[in-house]
């Protein structure tokens, strides 16, 4: 599966538009990510300008990209274990599901080429990608590493 990256409105926009930010505070922010590098809405969260949730909606709608809350799906360590943790720490993404060569992934960055690229050669699998908080991401995959003593 190849994404192209549609982008219909800035994600600065996206979140003036909605009421979540300022133009100052877009403008400040964009200050930091020129000084910091990174992604616009990481800068946001991590100087606390807005919720990670609020920029996972943004994401979604910049990149009509869905969204998938991995609460709802029980950790399935099994699952875990056909993918190298460096990778799954690297590219900030979990496996869901598999069926038959397809596996469902959960990522903070939907559309990166790099991590689809890994997870088609190195695995031969085919990646349906859907968004989810970063921190969710993390948490399942330290629960994978304390159940296998990774920690």
């Amino acid at each position: 599966m190849f994404l192209k990256r549609v982008v219909h409105k800035p994600i600065g926009k996206i979140l003036i538009d909605k009421g979540i930010i300022s133009h100052d505070v877009l403008d400040n922010a964009l200050s930091l990510k020129e000084k910091e590098g990174g992604y616009l809405g990481e800068i946001l969260i991590k100087h606390g300008f807005v919720l990670e949730s609020q920029v996972v909606f943004a994401l979604i709608s910049q990149y009509e990209v869905p969204y998938l809350p991995v609460d709802i799906y029980p950790a399935n360590f099994d699952l875990y274990l056909l993918f190298p943790l460096f990778a799954m720490e690297k590219f900030s993404f979990i496996p869901l599901e598999k069926l038959g060569n397809v596996v469902t992934i959960a990522t903070f960055d939907p559309i990166n080429t790099e991590l689809i690229d890994f997870i088609h050669t190195e695995t031969g699998f085919t990646p349906t990608l859907f968004i989810c908080e970063r921190q969710k991401i993390s948490q399942k995959i330290e629960e994978y590493k304390e159940r296998y003593g990774l920690a």
